[in-house]
């Protein structure tokens, strides 16, 4: 149980202050426009880009990682799915160690 102990309170200390740090976030004001929210493959765009826009943010406030408002689950799944693919978790990242004759 000590052994358990030692390995997982690091690990526990920060994700216990990433989550407190989370909830002192505020929501950007919300701009609504007329015609269809992002969806899915505005989502993914996005997502693929998220590096850029997140560099972008540095030099330009009007920037944003995230589009709000937006479609929902569709632009969420839609966004996860770019990032990770710009990230390199496609699923080639499992091949990538040695070959076993």
């Amino acid at each position: 149980m000590r052994a358990l102990l030692r390995k997982t309170w690091r690990p526990a200390l920060a994700l216990s202050l990433a989550l407190a740090a989370t909830a002192c976030a505020r929501q950007p004001e919300i701009v609504v426009t007329p015609g269809d929210p992002p969806g899915f493959f505005l989502g993914l765009v996005q997502g693929f880009f998220i590096i850029f826009a997140f560099i972008g943010t540095f030099f330009d406030s009007d920037i944003a990682i995230y589009a709000v408002p937006n479609s929902g689950w569709t632009y969420n799944l839609g966004f996860i799915i770019g990032a990770a693919l710009f990230f390199g978790m496609g699923g080639a990242g499992g091949a990538s160690g040695p070959r076993k004759s």
